[in-house]
């Protein structure tokens, strides 16, 4: 057994550098964890358990050698033990059935069952024809095989039991799609589809090939040539074919699942050159339409707003985490979030009445002008300085506002 062992795509997760934060969300044993290594007699039982506990949830499959485990992890380990690390060279040598014993305990603590090829190859096969028909990378089919084993508590097999029944299925995944695409198509539609491969776009070679070939940079040109391509699609008169559905099921990508598309599959491609069309008709509209450009700006300057503020309520204005783990960091967010939704809503519930007041007062009021209104005000609020905190307040005041600040000479 070597170091090569960690370069593995199962066991790479180990050999990164690990941050405390990291380290404390997947090697921390809990109050149930514990009591399982305490059923172990010696401080390198212990350890050994309490390695392989944490790494086979992690992993989920054994780790082959505990003597290639990072030391920072090793040590991590052992502080809430009160073991030595170098205990962890005494497991195992004396009596090596002693690990397999702990690792049945284990699955039976964490509720995994190994692998069995007669009940699970037909199952997985089953649940992988149906990934195949969204996306036709290897890669990809891998992490979705591993995601079903983790869900069905099913530990990893050999990585070669699963690239061989991907294998398998992406052939028959590849002829469902052909078929259901094919029975949609006409005569016309099939013929036009075909004339697409004919080499009349000169050097360019097929029209397919000069559909696929991406913009050289922005530019006008670009843009006239994107547009002349979408043409080109719309005359082949395909628009009608439906792909979502196939007989048996549904070969459409989940809205959830397109961000893991290869960039070779078809979909993502296609999503792909549609995105870069959208922001092609955003950006023209946004040099060509001075309106729009103002509304984008207003957006903007509201968020900007919402920024400016927080850096106006928090850390004495200069906005930085001082904490150094992340729960605190997240404590101190929150309550921050907090603070500013307390004086949108403060400020929204005022607002509100002095737009009453001033309709009452026979003030005209805009709709119009609502628009360019936001909560997000401070002017009036002392951040700074010591607040005293009226807890029976609500009570006292039941829910109603205090008398607005009016100037009659304004209206």
């Amino acid at each position: 057994m070597s170091d090569d062992l960690l370069e593995t795509r199962r066991f790479k997760a180990l050999g990164v550098e690990w941050t405390s934060e990291a380290m404390g969300r997947f090697f921390w044993l809990s109050p149930e964890d514990m009591l399982q290594v305490k059923t172990c007699r010696g401080a390198a039982n212990r350890l050994g358990f309490a390695l392989n506990l944490l790494l086979l949830r992690l992993l989920h499959c054994p780790f082959p050698s505990s003597d290639l485990i990072p030391a920072r992890i090793i040590q991590f380990v052992a502080m809430p033990l009160n073991v030595h690390p170098e205990a962890l060279t005494e497991y195992g040598p004396r009596r090596p059935q002693t690990r397999d014993e702990h690792l049945v305990q284990i699955r039976t603590y964490l509720k995994l069952r190994p692998y069995a090829h007669e009940e699970d190859d037909s199952r997985l096969s089953e649940y992988l024809l149906t990934r195949a028909l969204q996306r036709d990378d290897p890669a990809v089919l891998l992490e979705e095989a591993e995601d079903w084993l983790r869900e069905e508590s099913i530990l990893f097999p050999a990585e070669s039991t699963i690239l061989k029944i991907i294998a398998q299925v992406r052939p028959q995944a590849e002829s469902q799609v052909f078929a259901a695409i094919t029975r949609q198509l006409s005569t016309t539609q099939a013929q036009a589809l075909e004339d697409l491969m004919q080499r009349d776009q000169g050097k360019r070679g097929s029209t397919f090939a000069w559909l696929k070939e991406p913009a050289v940079k922005a530019s006008p040109a670009s843009v006239k040539m994107l547009i002349t391509k979408l043409e080109t699609v719309r005359q082949l008169q395909i628009s009608t074919v439906d792909i979502a559905q196939r007989r048996h099921g549904d070969i459409g990508a989940p809205r959830g699942q397109i961000a893991r598309l290869d960039n070779k599959n078809l979909i993502h491609r296609g999503l792909e050159e549609y995105g870069r069309l959208l922001k092609t008709i955003d950006i023209l509209t946004f040099l060509s339409d001075k309106p729009y450009r103002r509304r984008i700006g207003r957006m903007l300057n509201k968020g900007e707003a919402v920024h400016s503020l927080a850096r106006l309520v928090a850390y004495g204005q200069l906005g930085i985490l001082t904490d150094r783990d992340l729960t605190s960091q997240l404590n101190r967010a929150t309550c921050l979030s907090l603070l500013l939704n307390v004086i949108a809503v403060w400020n929204t519930r005022y607002m509100q009445a002095a737009l009453n007041h001033l309709r009452a007062t026979g003030y005209s009021v805009q709709e119009s002008d609502l628009e360019h209104l936001s909560p997000i005000l401070s002017g009036h609020i002392n951040l700074h300085g010591s607040h005293h905190l009226d807890l029976q307040a609500p009570k006292k005041w039941r829910g109603q506002l205090r008398l607005l600040r009016t100037t009659e000479p304004l209206f």
